[in-house]
Order: structure tokens, then C-alpha cells, then sequence
């Protein structure tokens, strides 16, 4: 038998986390982040020819015609309102070597290509018939003739912004093509020779992020993946697990770029996979703030992607390649909601690679490795109003990025191609493209978010009906609402 003065230290501790800890779990409830519900509208597993979709590696959306545009295995599939798949570009149009895309508001489409037919790395421009109409190849720059794009967008004034693959920052253009400057983000970074680099030219770094960057990229890559993985390329390809590192003393100099967003009032959101950080301009190229974390775990990036921006939930979208997620911020840059992780079924993602918008507010996700796009509602919106009253432009001393570094505009113009006939399409979905079913209920898995069954939608959907059970377990489960299938929070 317990002696007297244990007894009753047990007895006040116990009395103590009675009374005591339903607070404490209340509040750690309160600051922890909820599920969101996400409603699955469709999957999209069929190309423009009716064939099985091959990596998914991008996506952008024409607000004019409602239309989908999807990057995958090296061509442009276009798909209706419906979802139904209409046409495929590729090289039979000039598109040959295609990285990215962008529809302006006039219905002009821009593509980032590499070196391809006896080119160089251009940025191709195509009417809304799907005609090549001008070719701009990069010059007025330092090694503009090895710069090679990724991503483009263009504003409202006419201005065009690229990112490339093998460079730090943005470059813009005008209409014509001709260089006018850079624009480059500054921050912490483990690059020795763009720190050196940066040292050299004496770069403004007034008002640079102080907070921790990300290590360079680049290390060893997993083996080749055989068979069915084997025509992926090898940039998309997960890494393998790196070796220690020996640190190098952290330098300010300008971050690697891999996408970019305008939205409706001119505001630029350049995302950096390197520093694993979104930095935000105004419409007139002034640094407003940046935000987001490196790290795998929850709530933090490890290797982003891609970004979306959806204005009327004021929220952003930004996916995680190694995390297999999609990360929700409220416009001021705090972090709200995780959806997805690592899976096959309904609402997970196996390295996924980009996110868009439709003209509805949907969120669709390049599904890479499962080889589909997942559209979904996400039911949510953020409470915060417009960014800049929740996160202010970090002080001199401590965080932010510099002001876009300018340089001299070249003498030199975009290459004009002939706007006669073209060559036919080398694909296309036309009328013999099969039509697949909605996604069943019953096949749905218990991805991370609250997913709910399909949407009811006409038919023919131009989508596969047969979905993959998802091999892993489900995530402990979050709030359901009625019809949805708890999933969880992502990894």
C-alpha cells in the first residue's frame, strides 16, 4: 500500500488533469488546422486521341472557351466545359517540343518549347485557331541563347513573364519579344556561385528574406524507372534519398524560379522550389512579401511545383511534388489546409506536378505518376480579406526580396512565322474519341481532405471510369460532411 504524501500527490494529479485537460485539448484543437471538404467532380485519364493520358506535367485554362489544356507526353490535349477531349496539338502545329503554357485574355496562346526541329528554345505564339503566328527566340540577355522556358504568363498591359529551367528570376518581355528586364527575388541560399555571383555585381539586397532558404537543388536522382515509367522524363523524376551535406555559409543572391501566376489585378506570385517560398509583387513590380516553409512536414513544402490562385475563395494552391499534397495559404500567407498524399485512389496524388483553375473555381491537379487529372471542388473559403492587411512587407533586417533587377532592353525582335496553311493536325480527339463513365462512389478511396462522390454530369465525360484502389491506409479521419468520404490530412 502507497505511504500517504504519494497518495496524494496522485490523487492532485489526477484531480488536475480532470479538470484540466479537456482545456488544454480544446486549445490545442483550436490551433491546429481543420480538414476542408473536397468534393471529386472528375478524373480525367484519356487523351485527345481516347488513349490512356501519359504524365500529366501541366495545366493552364482558357477563361474565354472554358477549356482545359493539358501537357502530357509531350503533347497539348484540349479539353471542352465538358470535360470531353477535343483536340490535341503537337508537332504538326509547331508544337514540338512543348514545356508550358499560357491563353491571354485575347485567346492567344503562348508556348514555352525547347530546342526542338532544328530550333532553338523559343516561346511560340499561336492564334485561337491553333495557327503558329510569331516565334520569339531569346536574346538582349546574359546566356539568353541557353535560356530555356518553363513557364510564361502575361499580363493585362501586353508585358510577358518567363521562367526558365537553367536561371534565377524572371524575364520579361514586351509584346515584340524584346528583352527589358529582369525581375529576381533575393533571399538565403546555399548556391556558393550564385551567392559569389550576386557578391560581384553588388545587387541591391535591401529588405532580403532572413529567414532559412533551401539547399541547392540537383543531387543523386533514383534509377530510371523501367517499363511503364521509362518515357517520363527526366527532370519530373523523383529524387533519391541524398547524403549528408557539408553546409556551406549561406549567401543572399537571387532564387531558381519554377512557376508563376498574374491574377486579375496585376499582382505577380513567382514560386520558388529551391527556397520553397512564394514572393509576391505588385502590379508595378514592387516587392509586397513573401511566405511559405521548407520542410516535409505538415504545413510546409518540400519540393513546390506549381501555384494557382483563386480569387474568390481568396486562397492560393500550391502543390507538393514530394509530399503528394496540395497546401491551401489565405491570401495574406498563412497557411490554412492540406489536401491529398501518397496514393492511387480518388483524392490521393503520386507525385504530383502542377495545379489550375477552371472558370468554376475547380481545382484541377496534374496527377503525374498516376497518370490523370483529378478535378475537385474544394469547399472552402478563406475568411481573411485581401493580402497585405494579415502579412506586412518584412522590415530591411529581416525578410522579404529585392527589387527586380533591371538591365539595358536589346536590339532585338521575334522571329515572324508564315501565317499561311499549316500542316494538318497531327492529333486530334474528333468524333471517334471515346466517351468514358463518372467515377463510381463505391471505388473511392480515403485520400487526405474530405472527399465526396462525383458530381451528376452529362454524358459522354471523356474520362475512364475504372479507378485504382489506393494501396495505402487511410489518414486519421477529419469532419465529414453527409455523402463525403472521410480522408483524412495528407503526409
Amino acid at each position: 500500500m502507497l505511504p500517504l504524501l504519494p497518495r496524494i500527490v496522485l490523487l492532485v494529479v489526477s484531480f488536475l488533469y480532470v479538470f484540466t485537460a479537456p482545456e488544454v485539448r480544446a486549445a490545442d484543437e483550436a490551433e491546429a488546422p481543420q480538414g476542408v471538404p473536397v468534393k471529386l467532380i472528375i478524373i480525367l485519364s484519356l487523351d485527345a486521341q481516347g488513349k490512356p493520358l501519359k504524365f500529366p506535367s501541366h495545366l493552364f485554362f482558357d477563361p474565354s472557351m472554358d477549356e482545359t489544356y493539358v501537357l502530357a507526353g509531350g503533347k497539348l490535349n484540349i479539353y471542352g466545359p465538358d470535360f470531353y477531349p477535343v483536340l490535341g496539338l503537337g508537332a504538326g502545329r509547331g508544337a514540338d517540343a512543348l514545356r508550358g503554357g499560357f491563353i491571354d485574355r485575347d485567346g492567344m496562346l503562348y508556348l514555352c518549347q525547347g530546342a526542338g526541329g532544328g530550333k532553338p528554345a523559343r516561346l511560340t505564339i499561336f492564334n485561337a485557331a491553333f495557327f503558329p503566328v510569331r516565334e520569339i527566340e531569346f536574346k538582349g540577355f546574359k546566356d539568353a541563347e541557353k535560356f530555356l522556358p518553363e513557364r510564361v504568363a502575361v499580363s493585362q498591359d501586353g508585358l510577358i513573364y518567363l521562367v526558365g529551367a537553367n536561371t534565377r528570376g524572371a524575364v520579361v518581355l514586351d509584346q515584340q519579344g524584346q528583352f527589358l528586364r529582369w525581375l529576381k527575388p533575393q533571399d538565403r541560399i546555399f548556391a556558393k556561385e550564385a551567392v559569389e555571383e550576386a557578391m560581384q555585381t553588388q545587387a541591391d539586397v535591401v529588405g532580403i528574406d532572413g529567414k532559412e532558404g533551401a539547399a541547392e537543388g540537383g543531387g543523386p536522382r533514383a534509377p530510371a524507372p523501367e517499363g511503364l515509367y521509362a518515357d517520363i522524363p527526366e527532370e519530373l523524376l523523383p529524387k533519391a534519398k541524398e547524403g549528408k551535406e557539408e553546409e556551406e555559409q549561406k549567401g543572399i543572391a537571387p532564387v531558381r524560379l519554377i512557376d508563376l501566376e498574374i491574377d486579375s489585378e496585376g499582382h505577380l506570385y513567382l514560386l520558388s522550389e529551391e527556397t520553397s517560398k512564394i514572393y509576391v509583387y505588385s502590379a508595378n513590380e514592387e516587392f509586397l512579401f513573401s511566405f511559405g516553409q521548407k520542410g516535409g512536414a505538415f504545413g510546409k513544402m518540400s519540393r513546390p511545383r506549381g501555384l494557382a490562385v483563386d480569387e474568390q475563395k481568396k486562397s492560393v494552391y500550391v502543390v507538393d511534388y514530394m509530399r503528394h499534397t496540395v497546401l491551401m495559404y489565405d491570401l495574406a500567407g498563412k497557411f490554412m489546409h492540406e489536401i491529398g498524399g501518397m496514393g492511387t485512389g480518388p483524392g490521393w496524388f503520386y507525385y504530383p506536378n502542377d495545379v489550375a483553375l477552371n472558370k468554376k473555381g475547380e481545382l484541377m491537379v496534374a496527377d503525374l505518376f498516376n497518370q490523370r487529372v483529378q478535378v475537385m471542388e474544394i469547399q472552402y473559403k478563406a475568411r481573411f480579406p485581401m493580402f497585405g492587411t494579415q502579412a506586412k512587407p518584412p522590415a530591411a533586417d529581416g525578410g522579404g526580396a529585392s527589387p527586380p533587377e533591371k538591365e539595358e532592353p536589346a536590339a532585338s525582335e521575334g522571329k515572324a512565322l508564315s501565317q499561311g496553311e499549316a500542316a494538318p493536325l497531327a492529333e486530334s480527339g474528333g468524333a471517334n474519341a471515346p466517351a468514358a463513365t463518372r467515377v463510381k462512389p463505391e471505388s473511392a478511396a480515403k485520400p487526405a481532405g474530405n472527399v465526396e462522390e462525383p458530381l451528376p454530369r452529362e454524358e459522354p465525360l471523356g474520362v475512364e471510369g475504372k479507378v485504382p484502389d489506393s494501396p495505402a491506409p487511410a489518414p486519421a479521419p477529419i469532419k465529414v460532411e453527409p455523402l463525403e468520404v472521410p480522408v483524412g490530412v495528407g503526409r
